[in-house]
């Protein structure tokens, strides 16, 4: 699943359940289950399904709701949208994640981030650790002819003791 990041405001609403959804200024293809998270935190503390995403109009943003009607008016978005979300449950224990995200943008966080699909933060790699040659970058072979890279005819020969 994925993280969807919102100001502490915003996830208020959605979990006092004064609104129904989110007002955006794009459309978004995505559906299903969902993590919230704080923007300026990076704390994933709710779940919920994104049902729907659609433009709204005057009429449509009043029957919306008052709290988004509120939230519109200082909100300059030329074409507003509405997420609808759905089934929005706080959890019982916040985990955090890293991000880097601005004060009211937009920002999801893929779930291929994460190692496995249980709510765990992202571990941070430890500095020092040495890893694998990275494949991209192919190794020379050795100027002294060792290594299997050479062809048989080129592999030098040791020298025997009685060659010596």
């Amino acid at each position: 699943m994925d993280v969807l990041l919102l100001s502490q405001e915003s996830l208020n609403l959605l979990l006092d359940g004064r609104a129904s959804g989110l007002l955006r200024g794009t459309f978004t293809p995505k559906r299903g289950d969902i993590w919230l998270g704080l923007v300026a935190v990076g704390d994933v503390v709710a779940r919920a399904r994104l049902v729907a995403a659609h433009k709204l109009d005057e009429p449509g943003l009043r029957r919306a709701g008052e709290a988004l009607l509120e939230q519109q008016k200082r909100l300059c978005y030329g074409t507003p949208h509405l997420w609808e979300l759905d089934k929005v449950e706080q959890l019982a224990e916040p985990w955090r994640i890293s991000s880097a995200a601005r004060k009211g943008c937009v920002q999801w966080i893929p779930a291929h981030r994460w190692q496995s699909q249980h709510p765990e933060p992202v571990k941070r790699k430890q500095s020092g650790v040495t890893r694998a040659w990275p494949k991209r970058f192919p190794r020379k072979p050795r100027s002294d002819g060792r290594g299997p890279d050479l062809p048989q005819g080129l592999l030098l020969k040791q020298k025997t003791a009685k060659e010596r």
